[in-house]
């Protein structure tokens, strides 16, 4: 029988105790009782995914669904999330290599904080904005903002696509 939701909560940028800025480990995951849906996007790493995904790009572990991920750097634009992917893109090939390789996995090209005026990681707008069309998510609002400016920049760069 086919699961009913009324309601279904999702977190699309989430980084496990793989990633060198997380600490949580599935358990975390599994226990969290406010998101139903986490796409576990680690930086440069695929390892979450190799443990518990079988090979599926969303999967479910007991009472949650999980999307399979990974926030690539690259060589000279910053930051980019390629979600429901197969398998781990290697980093630093640059934003049109890395949208290519997000695209041919059959994945979802997601730009993450696009605005934040102090990461390290952030996106060269200048390049992103030439592949504009090839972008399928805009990340709005990301919990590292300092300022509500970033949410409403982020805003309305999300409105273009």
């Amino acid at each position: 029988m086919e699961e009913f939701i009324e309601k279904l909560s999702i977190d699309f940028h989430n980084h496990s105790k793989y990633s060198y800025d997380g600490e949580l480990s599935l358990e975390d995951f599994l226990n969290n009782d406010k998101i139903d849906v986490f796409a576990i996007t680690d930086h440069n790493n695929f390892k979450f995914h190799e443990i518990y995904s079988n090979g599926e790009v969303l999967y479910k572990i007991k009472n949650k669904y999980f999307i399979t991920g990974e926030e690539i750097m690259t060589s000279d634009a910053g930051e980019v999330i390629g979600l429901f992917i197969k398998q781990k893109i290697e980093p630093f090939m640059t934003f049109e290599e890395t949208i290519k390789e997000i695209k041919r996995q059959d994945g979802i090209v997601y730009l993450p904080h696009p605005y934040d005026f102090y990461r390290k990681g952030k996106p060269k707008l200048k390049i992103v904005l030439k592949y504009i069309d090839e972008i399928d998510m805009i990340e709005v609002f990301n919990a590292k903002y300092f300022t509500e400016l970033e949410v409403r920049m982020s805003f309305k760069l999300a409105k273009k696509i």
